[in-house]
């Protein structure tokens, strides 16, 4: 590994001229020397090769995204870069988010009952969805589609790893998943975030209220809500 001047015996054994040297790390440089043996010993390494570099790979999953701070109309997550860069520097994350209020039968994956609840698991990218609550019928009015709220490109946003959805509904459950992007393209979709609750606001004031009717002994006020 070139980076860090370590040298490691890749195999003492071949009877060619030629290895394929395999489990290395993408994006990484290394250099090569060979030695050569006979019934004596060793011969000295012979000169070093050229510095090679393996190619990169995109981004490896990014974790769930987590609540930082949570108002009546915005929410500001905050998240890690992922473990596997890929062997390249991070160029930018893609924000998607989605309501996942409980209509229809769906619920918080926090709130499960893991008696009661089958989790459905997306075996092409291996990503968790919500729940159902056992025996409901999908319907098209239960599924909510991922939107792409934001990306964060600027240096200054790369390195505090935190958004702010705005815009929310209040008192709404929202979910956030988040890709990585570095010189070879998109990673993965991570895994989904807990639901994140916006707070609640007061209602507001009700209309006026007005008589519709009357009698002697009563009266039968109106408003709108």
């Amino acid at each position: 590994d070139h980076n860090n001047n370590e040298w490691v015996t890749v195999d003492n054994h071949i009877k060619t001229t030629y290895i394929t040297v395999m489990n290395l790390k993408p994006g990484t440089k290394y250099q090569f020397r060979a030695l050569a043996s006979n019934n004596i010993g060793w011969s000295n390494g012979a000169t070093l090769s050229p510095v090679y570099q393996t190619a990169c790979l995109p981004p490896g999953v990014t974790e769930p995204p987590t609540l930082i701070h949570a108002a009546m109309r915005h929410l500001i997550i905050g998240w890690h870069r992922p473990t596997e860069t890929g062997g390249a520097e991070v160029e930018s994350f893609e924000i998607q988010q989605r309501n996942s209020n409980l209509v229809g039968g769906w619920k918080p994956w926090e709130q499960e009952d893991a008696n009661s609840v089958e989790s459905n698991i997306n075996a092409n990218n291996k990503r968790r969805i919500s729940t159902l609550i056992p025996k409901t019928k999908i319907k098209s009015s239960m599924l909510y589609a991922w939107k792409t709220i934001g990306q964060v490109i600027n240096k200054h946003d790369l390195e505090s790893l935190r958004f702010t959805a705005e815009s929310l509904g209040c008192g709404v459950y929202y979910e956030f998943r988040i890709r990585t992007k570095n010189k070879k393209g998109w990673g993965d979709w991570g895994f989904p975030s807990k639901p994140f609750l916006t707070k609640a606001n007061i209602p507001s004031a009700p209309s006026r209220a007005a008589c519709v009717k009357q009698g002697a002994h009563f009266l039968i006020v109106k408003w709108l809500p």
